[in-house]
């Protein structure tokens, strides 16, 4: 079911339902958005005080209360509008004051430049009518689908459809609602990738570490495979349930290889391909796993940028990180190159030790001959 009704109410009857608790401006399918200055704010105001036109409201109308995308159970959450309705009520509440250079258009002799509100409702009684009584355009959406509300506010926001996160993202189920837990909690999302989280590329990310995790070899990371994941686990088990709780432990440890905004998790196609490696070596020394990152990542540059003879095998890692994970031979072959690479780092590293080793005894030996 999909309806829209087109209505108006006064900004009186919506601070009412502010009040009453009636609206959710948190809905989980609500996108974040960039958070207004007072400037932003102070212009709004203005523009009501002077009865400017404004956008119209998209709010999510829950008129049964059995609604499945209902979580809070409140009649309202908001779709497209959340910053307007905001400072509209930050103002009525004194949170901020209009701009000092306010200018009442209708009768410019009244002087309420920098007052809050409840000074000018002291002041001037009859403007709190006005302002309160400012009519705005709402379009009340009435359906039970997640998708439809992640379409619609993408468009009113972005002009572009949904990517495959976003759509992914309204699949109801527990395999979902464990990874927003796991991208808003852990460190590994929160203080250790370095890059941003624009278009639900946080939750992508874990969704396919989540694939990788659970599946007993390679797999692909493609949208059916990933759909599938969710829809497969929309309810919680015995199985599905030990599955999230190794992978929690697993990214616990993952995460401990890596810095704050570590630039080897500078982009995120890295990730998967890292956390593949790292389940195939997971009793490497944590540091050594470091330390061979920063190595490979550095003689990739080098070969990229040099003037010799470079490596035909780096340039096809390269070559297969351009092109994304989604592919199962795509990272089969980044692992072996990766593992081929490690296997001679950790001779170099157990050579390099043995020759600190045996230069400390020669010194030793050294030592007690001159005593």
């Amino acid at each position: 079911m999909f309806e829209i009704e087109r209505t108006t109410a006064t900004i009186e009857e919506w601070f009412i339902n502010m009040k009453n608790e009636q609206i959710n401006f948190n809905p989980p399918y609500q996108r974040v958005s960039t958070v207004w200055n007072v400037q932003n704010k102070q212009l709004l105001i203005d523009s009501i005080f002077n009865r400017f036109d404004m956008p119209k409201f998209y709010v999510h109308y829950f008129f049964e209360n059995n609604n499945r995308l209902n979580f809070t159970g409140q009649k309202y959450a908001i779709i497209d509008g959340k910053q307007r309705f905001k400072a509209i009520f930050e103002f009525m509440e004194d949170d901020f004051k209009l701009n000092n250079n306010f200018i009442y258009i209708e009768n410019e002799d009244i002087k309420i430049s920098g007052m809050y509100y409840s000074e000018i409702v002291n002041n001037y009684p009859w403007l709190k009518h006005e302002f309160e009584s400012y009519v705005i355009d709402i379009s009340l959406v009435i359906t039970e689908e997640k998708e439809i509300i992640e379409e619609l506010f993408l468009r009113l926001n972005e002009g572009k459809q949904l990517n495959n996160a976003e759509r992914r993202n309204s699949i109801t189920g527990f395999y979902t609602s464990q990874i927003r837990e796991i991208v808003s909690e852990q460190d590994f999302f929160q203080e250790k990738v370095a890059f941003q989280d624009k278009r639900y590329d946080y939750f992508d990310v874990c969704t396919k570490m989540l694939l990788l995790s659970v599946s007993e070899e390679i797999t692909s990371l493609s949208k059916k495979k990933l759909d599938d994941l969710l829809k497969e686990n929309r309810d919680p088990n015995q199985n599905n349930m030990a599955d999230i709780g190794r992978f929690k432990n697993e990214l616990i440890d993952f995460s401990g290889i890596f810095l704050s905004k570590d630039h080897l998790l500078g982009s995120k196609s890295h990730v998967p391909v890292y956390f593949l490696f790292y389940k195939k070596f997971i009793e490497e020394d944590k540091q050594n796993l470091r330390l061979f990152f920063e190595d490979f990542e550095r003689i990739k540059i080098e070969n990229r940028i040099s003037n010799k003879e470079k490596s035909p095998v780096l340039l096809e890692y390269d070559r297969l990180n351009q092109q994304g994970t989604i592919s199962k031979k795509s990272l089969e072959d980044r692992i072996e190159i990766l593992t081929l690479y490690f296997l001679e780092f950790n001779t170099f590293k157990k050579l390099s030790l043995k020759t600190e080793i045996r230069i400390e005894n020669t010194n030793l030996d050294i030592e007690e001959l001159e005593d």
